[in-house]
């Protein structure tokens, strides 16, 4: 942990700058696979057998799972919120709030700007630091902003495929 601590100045050379910029990486991926994808097939889901998903299987449906990880993770780790562990309250907000992919796709972008916000100000030594994660576990917090880095572009790679497969069986008629 400690050569991973600022040396410099540059972006990607500080702690804060690495994590900084794998969260925008990620994130990136996930916008990316969001473009070009109509109202209609964010709301088409694909079947169970052909998805592993924490979702209803839509790319709707995956853009709310990332709101919703990116909202209680921040509450609980980086504001010591009553919200730790009340994950199906989170979603449920956060699925009133998206009846469209326009709509998600805004709040997206609130739930990612709030979720750097929540972390980007912690010292070096606070990175390093034991935080509350989900359900009262700790562990440092760069390891949490580097595991939501992962988590986005994780979920990016899943709406490429569901949209990729939703795309065509519109296409071919279903």
């Amino acid at each position: 942990m400690e050569s991973m601590a600022s040396t410099g100045g540059t972006k990607g050379e500080t702690l804060r700058g690495m994590l900084t910029q794998m969260t925008e990486e990620g994130f990136g991926e996930v916008l990316r696979a969001l473009k070009g994808v109509t109202e209609t097939e964010a709301k088409v889901a694909v079947t169970k057998r052909e998805r592993e998903l924490v979702t209803d299987g839509t790319v709707l449906g995956i853009v709310r799972h990332i709101i919703t990880a990116k909202v209680t993770y921040r509450n609980s780790a980086f504001e010591e919120s009553c919200l730790i562990g009340h994950w199906d309250a989170a979603e449920a907000d956060v699925t009133s709030r998206t009846p469209t992919l326009k709509e998600a796709t805004a709040l997206l972008h609130e739930a990612h700007a709030a979720w750097v916000a929540g972390w980007f100000s912690l010292s070096d030594a606070e990175l390093a630091g034991p935080t509350r994660v989900h359900l009262g576990e700790k562990r440092p917090a760069w390891g949490i902003i580097h595991h939501f880095a992962l988590h986005d572009a994780y979920h990016a790679g899943q709406m490429v495929i569901v949209a990729g497969v939703v795309r065509e069986r519109l296409m071919n008629g279903m």
